[in-house]
């Protein structure tokens, strides 16, 4: 977008100067011989008046003579009687060539021409100020459109880094900008920004909160009908309908399960190349709870960072102490100090959401996360 906006301001500047400079350059070119006639003329009047003159004393009119009233660029013909007395260097007139002529009192002429190389040479030496400042203006056009086009495209700058958030359901903060689209297109963004969160947080809960809502209790169904039906009390036509009703139960656990690995798909499709040790220090930074934080360098990584965010801020209890340590094969999360096992909640399942899982060992949480460093990379599921 810089780059069309300078492009139009220069291009909009080049062709007012052409609009105006090119009919100035033809005025000035046309003035400039103008004046040059006006001086082979003069020239040629003071030649006739000096040559009378040197006639009338008896003096010879000679070459050296005519070559000491001659300028450079320029030729003295004397014509006298019909017999021609040039200066050193006269040649026939060529197109171009600006020349003037006057009468003697014998009746002869004097031709005075300039050389039409140098009436070019003065006309270019009239209209190089104006090129220069042609030159000027349009230096000063791109100057001044790069930085209107930085201050015109600052706001869909920040635009198009908010659209880019909305793929991992940010809701965009942006200010309220003066320029009419910009705020449209902000409040666009704003809003869709609030209806994807909403829906992408449905999502979450229903992927974390899946397995023990649905499993778990379809699981004790299953096993409780399991043990109704091998009961000695039970008779051969209700156990049959009992297993029946096992074998219904097992399509329904298949059923969750693919719903749980499609939304988890779809999950994985939020991963973002991030600093793993990075997302750990601004979590701990954004709880109000007091937790330590160990720091240990940049730990490049690609995974979803919602549902770390969201399984940190399940597991960070006051007097947590955290580190982030590269383990080879893994790249591991550590939190001391919180709990001997893992919280009864979703904290489990948010890790599994991003491709990792929940250990523990003693009063130490582990978050073991796959080693992702670029898209496209192999990845090793840790869920198992």
């Amino acid at each position: 977008m810089r780059e069309r906006l300078v492009a139009a301001f220069v291009g909009l500047t080049v062709v007012v100067v052409a609009l105006f400079g090119i009919p100035r350059a033809y005025y000035v070119a046309d003035l400039v011989r103008s004046q040059e006639q006006a001086r082979v003329d003069r020239t040629a009047d003071l030649v006739a008046a000096v040559v009378d003159e040197r006639e009338a004393d008896g003096r010879p009119v000679d070459p050296a003579f005519l070559d000491a009233l001659t300028r450079s660029g320029e030729s003295i013909v004397v014509d006298v009687s019909g017999t021609p007395v040039r200066s050193s260097g006269a040649t026939g007139q060529d197109e171009g060539d600006v020349s003037a002529a006057s009468r003697l009192a014998d009746g002869g002429t004097v031709t005075v021409t300039r050389d039409g190389g140098s009436v070019d040479a003065e006309v270019g030496h009239a209209l190089l100020p104006l090129a220069l400042l042609g030159v000027l203006l349009a230096l000063l056009a791109a100057a001044a459109g790069l930085v209107l086009a930085d201050r015109f495209a600052r706001p869909f700058r920040a635009l198009a880094q908010a659209a880019h958030g909305l793929g991992a359901a940010e809701r965009p903060a942006l200010p309220d900008y003066r320029m009419p689209e910009a705020r449209a297109i902000a409040k666009g963004l704003a809003t869709g920004g609030e209806r994807l969160e909403a829906l992408v947080e449905h999502e979450r809960e229903l992927v974390v909160h899946a397995s023990h809502e649905l499993r778990t209790p379809v699981t004790a169904l299953r096993l409780a009908l399991e043990d109704l039906s091998l009961w000695p009390e039970t008779t051969p036509a209700i156990a049959t309908e009992l297993q029946r009703a096992v074998g219904e139960l097992d399509r329904l656990s298949d059923v969750i399960g693919e719903l749980l690995a499609t939304s988890r798909d779809l999950s994985a499709s939020a991963e973002i190349d991030l600093d793993l040790e990075a997302l750990v220090a601004h979590t701990v930074a954004a709880t109000v709870r007091s937790v330590v934080h160990t720091r240990t360098g940049p730990l490049p990584v690609r995974l979803d960072p919602t549902p770390v965010v969201a399984a940190l801020k399940e597991l960070l209890v006051d007097g947590s102490r955290v580190t982030v340590s590269d383990r080879g094969s893994h790249l591991q999360i550590s939190i001391t100090g919180s709990a001997a096992q893992p919280p009864d909640g979703p904290a489990e399942d948010l890790v599994a959401a991003a491709g990792g899982r929940l250990t523990h060992s003693g009063d130490e949480l582990l978050v073991l996360l796959p080693k992702r460093p670029a898209a496209g990379a192999g990845d090793h599921d840790l869920v198992r």
